[in-house]
């Protein structure tokens, strides 16, 4: 009877074996013969075989990488540093829409003295306190007339408010080239004192300081002293200056 039951528990040992062997893949490590190289790993089963070399590892951290650099790219490089350039931000601008920053080849700086003169009259429809550039403000750079080009874009505006004296005009600066982009010319103030005048004008200042700026295609100058006479017809100049 005990060598019934020892025949009984090997057959099924064995049977048990087999089976798992069929049902799992089976794993072995290749011997190397050369100390210095690493085994190589296989894993095979019924649907694939797949082979990983040490050679991929050993040259891995050997892989050379190519980049295609633009020319415009390779420019940048080789041209200022770009921190240099973003450090005194004397040569770029923003636009609104499809344009993105673009060169300001007038150079300013910020440091120059500006002055700026801009009449306005009273807008067809709109609110009650924008105002409709009227002609081509003047301004000077260092008391040299800027040369620009006045688009008068329908969103160009002076705007007067208790709060708020601001002016925006779309520009194209001068880059001698003939295909600036637009720009804007910017005032910003916030008034404190309104004087009413004897013939029915009203006289609105403002105290400046580093907030409230004028603004050239990009450059600000801040310190802005800006005062508006503001006439009952809805006609007005506004005066500002650095």
């Amino acid at each position: 009877m005990a060598g019934i039951k020892y025949s009984i528990i090997s057959c099924l040992t064995l049977s048990i074996v087999l089976m798992l062997i069929s049902l799992n893949p089976a794993f072995s490590t290749v011997a190397s013969t050369d100390e210095s190289t690493s085994p190589n790993l296989s894993g095979t089963n019924s649907s694939n075989s797949s082979l990983l070399s040490s050679s991929i590892l050993t040259n891995a951290s050997t892989l050379d990488l190519n980049l295609n650099l633009s020319n415009s790219t390779l420019g940048l490089i080789n041209n200022t540093p770009l921190s240099e350039q973003f450090a005194s931000m004397d040569n770029l601008t923003n636009v609104t829409g499809t344009a993105g920053s673009i060169v300001n080849d007038t150079q300013l700086t910020g440091t120059e003295n500006v002055t700026l003169v801009a009449n306005f009259s009273s807008k067809p429809v709109g609110l009650d306190t924008d105002y409709l550039i009227v002609g081509k403000p003047k301004v000077l750079i260092n008391n040299v007339p800027l040369t620009y080009e006045f688009l008068n874009d329908t969103s160009d505006e002076i705007t007067i408010t208790d709060i708020l004296i601001s002016m925006r005009a779309t520009i194209k600066l001068d880059n001698s080239t003939g295909s600036a982009l637009p720009v804007y010319m910017k005032v910003f103030s916030n008034p404190v004192n309104t004087t009413q005048n004897p013939d029915g004008s009203k006289t609105i200042i403002n105290s400046p300081n580093l907030v409230e700026n004028i603004e050239i295609g990009g450059v600000i100058f801040s310190d802005a002293s800006t005062s508006v006479n503001l006439y009952p017809n809805g006609t007005g100049t506004l005066r500002a200056n650095n």
